[in-house]
């Protein structure tokens, strides 16, 4: 049976920018010291010498680092000068300490007028060539075909003069140029020909630097790169150039990194070369020191780490901008998108792929101008509302772009990933794993392990997809025998999937597995957007599992997962802050259990590896071959139509043969599953996988709650509800279809009723209130009896009682897609919830608040009446007095007055009511209320810290939808926001009425501060009911609900 739930789409979303490495960096990030200054157009104005001056001690504040003295010595050293060959000499090391300090315009216009001089011919021609070869070397950064006209011209000019030192600078310029275009033969032989001929240990440290790169970049050689850089750093200290030696650091230290190769002084040796080359004023050095960091934390398996780097990708984007360096400001401005994409920040990528795009044509780069447009095609792919169409024409224009330049195996394949994501994204399964299948083969080729890793996991699904079970599990246990975390949580979540039917207790254990990977990538920290993205990537993972273990009838680790996805779907970001900083990434979890597969054996493992090894060599033949060329009917035979191809017999026999061996290993994989299933223990696993931070506790505390639990999930067309409680014997769970279509049908019947209720309330006749009665009546009997029915039927004898003691409470874990309903509503045929129960909604911190202290010490009631709400006035008055303390209106709510409360000297027992207009815009920015004069409170605020330093015993949001999970992206709304601001929250899930709101909030506070001890939700419930006996319709008293603790 073929698993459903989950689309290809949302699978090879996974991979589309994944990036993982095995170190975590240990720095949390760079700071810039004065980044106005270092980007100010006057950075570059060097004062007027006055001092004595000789080209010896000009030179010596060169070594020194000291880059400002040295060119403002040099240059009256050029002016003083009658010698023309020292004029020119100090004015070639004037040059050079501006170039040092990347000020390219000063440098360039400096060499430009030397070489245009007559005068400057009768100088020696050294010197000329010498000229030549630092302004080809500057103009890379501006026009790279220029610079490599330049830089031959001075090539041939240093032959002639026999001036070794013009010449190895300009063959590493053309060196360097080439390497740019991916031209890495040309980059090759020219990075060593600088070296042979460097005539001294600075510019033998320039060309090992270059050559180090074409190692690592082209001959994916990163241990021989390293040795290159280790020699670059020795000549640099020989030499005494403060540059050399922190271009040598930056680069020895990521280079380390990316080939996983341990070293204790990789982190302080990065910062040292950022901190030297800061102390000395070299904007150059310090921004490529930032992109490399940057670039570390970014490919650290720790999530927490990508928004630090995108801050310092966004720096140094600033520096070169500032200092004209076009070509590596392109670079960051691609990867820079590529990282917000992953954050979710699809306008800011936008901008960045479109200004990296602009600089790369116009540095004449078209292998990364195609680059740039690949990220705009991820955009238009993954943005709402997607545009696949565009993002399938544009992928085109990018395969078209990259075909028809230089390019490395490495970009062909990441843009063949992409056009096999999109065409996945149009269910063209066959298409997508061809594409996948190519850029496997060029990851191959360019000796890519993540990429190799991510190719074959999203492989996996799309060949699951086109049902080909046998080719996708290999594609899924390749991916998970590799390092890349992401491919191997997607190799091992595809491997769940294929066993959950045949082998549950193996599926269990592999669903494990994909929650302890997921665990350790989770994004932490402020950046909402990259929660959501990563929340879309996994979720469904999440509820299988839980879907699954209650199939298994495992019903506390069910529990588990659903408190594992209300924290990663309510208060992920904001659970983190409260019990470690962002800086210290994310938590260790301990190894868990192998899976049945790794304890077959080596005769499996051998067979394994060959199949793994014949896959990865069909890929490399099939790449040059025609499509279906091979017979369908498992023989060796050639198509026909394909006969005249030489290679593709050999082909041919080699897919027939690897298709054997693949049936083959499966069998008996399948056999070994069936042999150690039995063994499994669930409890064990689940426990492995998911102790976390936070968890631990929180559960424990959980059933000490003295009411009853209830989690809903709904998986593959299915609704699981597993109820616990004080008067049940463990857990009880059923499970019945659900139609999705009828779900939405019944929330459009809710939202239509409450929109009736609304007008019918502007009248007060006879008629409308008749009316109203019968749209109560009908509600109740309809909709709200259904949805009672299809969350609690089924459950013999019922699980929860009919006559609950009084102050009874239910606290409800609900899947996404029921967490817009009022439970307070849902009818049982006689009463509402509401009447029978207090309802809460918790999150990861509800338990970590504490209970409430008691007595409330100090509180802020605000509201905005004008010019809509005119029964704020009278809400803020009641509420004011019901607290004891002054209430707020209208032109005294202002933002200074609430932060001023906020940072006041009470700690405990605090109380902040805010009543006014609210807005759900779908992210923590744009869900908001409002205060006056158009100032707002958001999301933002609400989870920052620094701006409430005092903690809220109770938040009440009494603003329209302000509890309203909406599209998805903000579950439980600023409410769920808000628990990490105050122990309890109060919001709303639509739009609420005026008059009553007024009448529920006085009624709250009332019963709340009569009865501290009954705690919030049981006051709120106490409200409700009053409210009922002249509100009957629910849309007046069953919007609001509590979020966090209940008492």
């Amino acid at each position: 049976m073929a698993p459903v739930g989950i689309t290809i789409r949302q699978a090879v979303m996974l991979a589309a920018l994944a990036c993982a490495s095995l170190h975590r960096p240990a720095s949390a990030g760079m700071e810039v010291m004065d980044l106005p200054r270092l980007t100010s157009p006057g950075f570059c104005d060097i004062a007027r010498w006055d001092r004595r001056a000789d080209l010896e001690s000009a030179a010596s504040s060169y070594r020194q680092g000291r880059n400002r003295d040295a060119a403002g010595e040099s240059a009256a050293v050029s002016r003083q000068a009658n010698d023309p060959a020292t004029r020119y000499t100090a004015a070639i090391l004037q040059a050079r300490a501006l170039k040092v300090m990347a000020c390219d315009d000063a440098a360039m216009a400096l060499l430009d007028t030397m070489l245009r001089s007559p005068e400057f011919l009768s100088a020696p021609r050294k010197l000329y060539c010498l000229a030549l070869s630092r302004l080809a070397r500057l103009t890379v950064t501006r026009q790279m075909d220029e610079a490599m006209r330049l830089a031959k011209k001075a090539k041939e000019c240093a032959e002639k003069a026999g001036q070794s030192e013009a010449g190895s600078e300009a063959l590493n310029t053309m060196a360097i140029i080439s390497l740019s275009r991916s031209a890495c033969r040309d980059a090759g032989k020219w990075a060593s020909e600088a070296i042979s001929v460097a005539p001294d240990a600075l510019r033998k440290a320039e060309g090992l630097r270059t050559h180090g790169q074409w190692l690592e970049l082209c001959e994916r050689d990163a241990r021989s790169a390293m040795a290159d850089y280790a020699a670059s750093e020795r000549e640099a200290n020989e030499a005494g150039d403060p540059e050399a030696l922190a271009w040598a650091q930056v680069f020895s230290s990521t280079t380390s990194m990316k080939g996983n190769m341990p070293s204790a002084a990789v982190p302080e040796k990065l910062d040292l070369a950022f901190k030297s080359a800061q102390a000395g004023e070299l904007r150059r050095a310090m921004g490529a020191a930032l992109v490399y960091h940057a670039f570390a934390l970014a490919r650290s398996e720790y999530g927490s780490l990508l928004a630090i780097a995108v801050r310092e990708l966004s720096v140094s984007a600033e520096l070169h901008a500032a200092f004209g360096h076009r070509s590596q400001e392109r670079m960051i401005q691609i990867a820079l998108g590529g990282y917000l994409v992953s954050l979710g920040r699809y306008a800011d990528a936008r901008a960045a792929f479109e200004r990296g795009r602009r600089l790369a044509l116009d540095s004449g780069l078209p292998t990364e101008a195609a680059k740039a447009l690949q990220g705009l095609a991820a955009i238009a792919r993954l943005s709402s509302p997607q545009d696949s169409a565009l993002a399938a024409k544009l992928m085109q224009q990018v395969l078209a772009e990259l075909r028809a330049a230089d390019h490395t195996p490495g970009d062909l394949g990441r843009a063949l990933f992409e056009a096999a994501t999109i065409e996945a994204g149009f269910s063209n399964f066959a298409k997508a794993s061809e594409y996948f299948r190519d850029s496997l083969a060029y990851a191959v080729e360019g000796k890519d392990t993540d990429a190799i890793a991510m190719a074959q996991a999203s492989l996996g699904w799309s060949e699951s997809r086109a049902d080909n079970p046998i080719a996708a599990n290999l594609a899924w246990r390749a991916a998970v025998a590799g390092d890349s975390p992401q491919a191997r949580a997607m190799g091992w979540w595809g491997l769940a999937r294929s066993s959950r039917y045949s082998a549950p207790l193996v599926a269990a254990g592999r669903y494990a597995r994909v929650i302890h990977l997921v665990e350790q990538m989770r994004p932490t920290g402020p950046e909402d957007a990259a929660h959501q993205t990563f929340d879309r990537r996994f979720s469904e993972a999440y509820r299988e599992f839980q879907s699954l273990l209650m199939d298994l009838q495992s019903y506390k680790q069910a529990k588990k997962i659903a408190l594992l996805m209300n924290r990663r779907e309510l208060v992920e970001r904001q659970w983190v802050r409260g019990t470690r900083s962002a800086d210290e990434g994310n938590p260790a979890v301990p190894a868990i259990a192998p899976d049945p597969l790794e304890q077959c054996g080596p005769q499996i493992a051998q067979r394994e590896r060959r199949v793994l090894a014949d896959q990865e060599k069909l890929a490399l033949l099939a790449r040059d071959l025609p499509r279906k060329c091979c017979a369908e009917d498992g023989s060796v035979r050639v198509n026909a139509e394909c006969s005249a191809h030489s290679a593709l017999k050999n082909y041919c026999e080699l897919r027939h043969s690897a298709d054997g061996e693949g049936k083959a290993l499966l069998r008996e994989q399948d056999d070994c599953v069936a042999a150690i299933a039995a063994q499994v223990k669930v409890d064990e696993l689940v426990q492995s996988a998911l102790k976390t931070n936070g968890l631990t506790s929180w559960q424990r505390e959980l059933e000490r709650v003295p009411g009853h639990v209830v989690v809903t999930v709904i998986d593959q067309g299915e609704l699981r509800v597993l109820v616990g409680g004080p008067d049940l014997d463990g857990y009880r769970s059923t499970r019945k279809a659900i139609d999705l279509k009828r779900l939405d049908a019944l929330s459009a019947a809710l939202q239509e009723s409450w929109t009736n209720a609304a007008k019918l309330a502007g009248s007060t006749g006879t008629v409308s209130r008749a009316k109203l009665v019968e749209e109560t009546a009908k509600l109740r009997e309809g909709p709200l009896r259904e949805l009672y029915e299809l969350l609690f039927a089924g459950f013999d004898p019922p699980a929860l009682p009919a006559n609950p003691r009084p102050g009874a409470l239910i606290i409800f874990l609900n899947d996404p897609l029921l967490r817009d309903l009022p439970m307070a509503a849902l009818f049982d045929g006689q009463k509402y919830m509401g009447e029978r129960y207090a309802i809460v909604h918790p999150t990861l911190r509800t338990l970590e608040h504490g209970k409430h202290a008691a007595g409330v010490t100090d509180s802020l009631v605000m509201g905005v009446s004008k010019p809509d709400l005119p029964n704020v006035e009278g809400e803020v008055q009641t509420v004011a007095a019901a607290l004891k303390t002054d209430g707020f209106l209208n032109e005294q709510s202002t933002r200074e007055r609430l932060f001023d409360w906020l940072r006041g000297g009470t700690a405990q027992g605090l109380v902040l009511h805010l009543a006014s207009h609210g807005e759900m815009g779908g992210t923590s920015t744009t869900s908001l209320i409002r205060l006056w004069n158009g100032q707002v409170l958001n999301g933002d605020d609400l989870s920052d810290r620094q701006k409430r330093p005092r903690s809220i015993q109770l938040l009440t949001l009494s603003a329209c939808r302000s509890a309203l999970t909406g599209d998805g992206v903000m579950a439980l709304g600023l409410a769920g926001l808000a628990d990490n601001f105050a122990s309890s929250a109060i919001g709303s899930l639509w739009k609420v009425d005026d008059r009553s709101t007024g009448r529920l909030m006085g009624a709250f506070y009332g019963n709340w501060r009569h009865k501290p001890d009954a705690g919030v939700a049981n006051a709120l419930a106490a409200a409700q009911r009053e409210l009922m006996k002249d509100f009957a319709h629910p849309y007046f008293w069953a919007s609001f609900i509590v979020v966090g603790r209940w008492d």
